[in-house]
């Protein structure tokens, strides 16, 4: 009986222990058959995908046949027509496809698993190298133009408010002089009487006093004779003739209105030039005060830029900054920074305008007294009808009227004052070389209109209905792709290039250290910028240099979309020549900054600042149109002629990649050519899945005990009759 019961005891553990081994190998059956079962449904992925774009997405068989397929096969992987140890049989699964390539952080990481280990080797050999050293001198380059150009405007400015000033001081002259110049100069009125009449001068007023005085008491004496005669003859008390009437009434009568009218005029205009002059002359300290706060702006200028120059130098601690130095070798960076401190140049000294002040304020002074001159000659002038004593007080005044006016009028009298010539020219001695950066500024502006025609007839170029149906439907796939992304647009600006030199020279410059910096990230371990860039180069198409003359001369089927994959992406315009514009104005502002580097360096021996900036446009704008011509002749244009290595347009369009960035507008049109060009659906070509299945497990031993210790010792899965079920699930993806 005890044999019995050890016995039994004995089978059952037995039968436990074995049922226990079946159901732990068979849950790792199961697992792997479940993992297995998912990376064969990945291992379906499309090959057009992968071989054109480097990419993986789910292609091939239905998802839930293939992870069916490996399960079951797993499942029964060492069946044989004997005994089976695991008799496992498959229940049911599922499949879960998820992360479509729309999804941009999807997309982002598949291409940098494509890219991380080639991107950096190819930009290390590649565009590092042929860059290096080129950041820090076009840095350099944009720092000394930015400061020309800062002093240029600062510089003209200060010239406007001089002319100003000038211009108040000739008005405050030239006014009062022009107003008397009939009136007041001539006769002398020192020289010999004349005989009394309307007088119409100053002079005449003098010198026909005396006539017109003896005159006046003349008739006046005859007035006198002819009242007593007819006195007398009213009485009867005498027979002699009549006496003689006054001879000379018309006469002294037209003195006495032409003195009268003389003296209101002098009165009346003597305020209002006073008042004309010391607003003009006001005008003037005001725009001189201008003059000067400019100059002093100028100082300012020169002395910051002076003080970065002398404490200049490469920041060692910055890699960026450590890669330009080594690589700046035969670049003339020490030059084009030594311009810099020339702004003093443009200095005026502080004795210029308080000379100019006390020169205005003398002006005032004189135009002031002649003004007091003419009231008080007036004054006399007016008490002159019906008297006779004035004629001494009357020249005397007038004398003193006529010196101050030949005063004013040799000093202030434009353009023949010799104060207003003696200022003009002082004003001319520190631009005498405006005439020649003028010039240079005329032709930079002429040569940039040229080069600006042939960007703006690019872009003119219209694409014939088909072509233009491409773009369409590629942008509308990029909007689609933006909205389900759930991303606003970004709506590209079709700046056209300036006519004006200085400007677009500015934004180059700019625009190159933008370049040229993203390069330097790039190499220093910039990651998703660089590995878009090289992804974008190295996997779509773009447009060909030497097709360019071609589409100039009318043949719009090179607009296809195919053959400007990469521009497209760029700038993302919907008009197929407006991004080939865009791109060549890019390229033309790198070149046009590479250029204008030099040019700093080939104008110094023009001396002056502002012709060196003016000599450095024309050389960097009529350089910049060469190499885009040869450009498009060749595909192949020096960097500089400081650094002999060649440049193509592909390596333009690397660097402009390398800084527009992996933006949600260029993620968007790459995933819409992808569409395009391949017929999938970006929403719908998953990267990854997830498998689910089931299975169950007949057991051999008491499967109610074994149900009952399953669930007490946390074996999982569950006891359905006399088999044991199990889950499994496994998620796998691209990336």
């Amino acid at each position: 009986m005890y044999l019995a019961a050890a016995l039994a005891s004995f089978i059952l553990l037995t039968g436990l222990l074995i049922d226990f081994a079946r159901v732990a190998a068979f849950r790792k059956q199961l697992e792997l058959a479940v993992k297995s079962g998912t990376r064969s449904v990945l291992s379906a992925y499309d090959p057009v995908v992968r071989e054109r774009y480097g990419l993986f997405v789910r292609g091939g068989d239905s998802a839930i046949d293939l992870f069916r397929r490996a399960v079951e096969g797993n499942l029964r992987q060492g069946e044989t027509g004997g005994f089976r140890f695991l008799d496992g049989r498959w229940e049911n699964g599922d499949v879960t496809e998820s992360r479509p390539l729309a999804d941009h952080a999807v997309f982002r990481r598949q291409v940098a698993e494509e890219m991380k280990y080639r991107a950096p080797i190819d930009l290390a050999l590649e565009m590092a190298a042929r860059f290096r050293g080129l950041h820090g001198a076009v840095r350099e380059a944009a720092a000394t133009a930015g400061t020309l150009e800062q002093a240029r405007k600062a510089y003209e400015r200060r010239e406007r408010a001089l002319d100003d000033a000038l211009r108040n001081q000739e008005a405050a002259g030239k006014a009062p002089v022009s107003a008397w110049r009939d009136l007041v100069p001539e006769p002398s009125a020192d020289g010999g009487a004349m005989s009394a009449g309307r007088p119409r001068t100053v002079g005449e007023a003098v010198r026909m006093y005396a006539d017109y005085a003896a005159k006046r008491a003349e008739d006046d004496a005859r007035r006198a004779r002819l009242a007593q005669w007819e006195e007398r003859q009213k009485n009867g008390e005498t027979d002699e003739p009549r006496p003689e009437p006054p001879l000379y009434e018309e006469a002294t009568s037209a003195y006495e209105r032409g003195v009268t009218e003389l003296a209101e005029r002098l009165r009346r205009e003597a305020a209002d030039l006073r008042a004309d002059a010391e607003k003009a002359i006001l005008e003037a300290l005001s725009a001189l005060e201008e003059a000067k706060a400019v100059n002093e702006e100028i100082r300012r200028i020169a002395a910051q830029n002076g003080a970065a120059v002398s404490s200049s130098g490469w920041d060692a601690g910055s890699a960026g900054d450590s890669s330009a130095m080594s690589g700046a070798e035969g670049l003339p960076v020490e030059e084009v920074r030594d311009l810099r401190r020339t702004v003093s140049e443009l200095i005026l000294e502080d004795s210029f305008f308080t000379e100019y002040e006390k020169e205005l304020e003398a002006q005032l002074g004189d135009v002031r007294r002649m003004a007091a001159d003419a009231e008080r000659f007036a004054g006399i002038a007016a008490a002159a009808p019906g008297t006779a004593g004035l004629g001494a007080a009357m020249r005397e005044q007038a004398l003193a009227l006529q010196r101050s006016y030949a005063l004013c009028r040799s000093r202030y009298d434009a353009p023949g004052g010799e104060v207003i010539r003696r200022r003009r020219e002082a004003l001319e001695a520190h631009r005498s070389r405006d005439g020649e950066r003028k010039a240079l500024e005329r032709e930079a502006r002429e040569k940039m209109q040229s080069a600006a025609g042939l960007l703006r007839s690019i872009g003119n170029r219209k694409a014939d209905g088909e072509q233009a149906e491409r773009f369409r439907r590629a942008e509308e796939a990029a909007e689609a792709n933006l909205a389900w992304n759930q991303r606003q647009k970004e709506w590209a600006r079709r700046a056209g290039p300036s006519d004006d030199p200085a400007e677009e020279r500015d934004r180059a410059l700019e625009s190159a250290g933008g370049w040229l910096g993203a390069l330097d990230q790039a190499a220093a371990g910039l990651r998703d910028d660089l590995f878009f860039s090289e992804y974008v180069a190295g996997r779509f198409t773009r447009f060909d240099p030497s097709l360019l003359r071609r589409l100039m001369d009318g043949d719009a089927a090179l607009l296809d979309l195919s053959n400007q994959e990469t521009e497209y992406i760029l700038y993302g315009f919907r008009e197929p020549a407006a991004n080939l514009a865009a791109a060549y104005g890019e390229v033309f502002a790198f070149r046009l900054a590479v250029r204008t580097l030099e040019g700093l360096a080939e104008s110094r021996s023009l001396g002056h600042p502002l012709v060196i900036l003016a000599g450095a446009t024309v050389y960097g704008v009529t350089r910049a149109a060469a190499d885009l011509d040869r450009l498009i002749a060749a595909d192949s244009v020096p960097l500089s002629k400081y650094v002999e290595v060649e440049t193509r347009y592909a390596d333009y369009l690397r660097l402009f990649l390398l800084l527009h960035g992996d933006s949600a507008a260029a993620l968007a049109r790459v995933i819409a050519l992808i569409e395009l060009n391949t017929g999938i659906a970006a929403e719908r070509a998953f990267t990854y899945a997830g498998g689910e299945g089931s299975a169950s497990l007949g057991l051999w031993f008491f499967p109610g005990i074994v149900k009952m210790l399953g669930t007490a010792g946390g074996w999982g899965g569950q006891v359905t009759g006399n088999r044991y079920v199990a889950t499994y699930s496994a998620d796998m993806g691209y990336q």
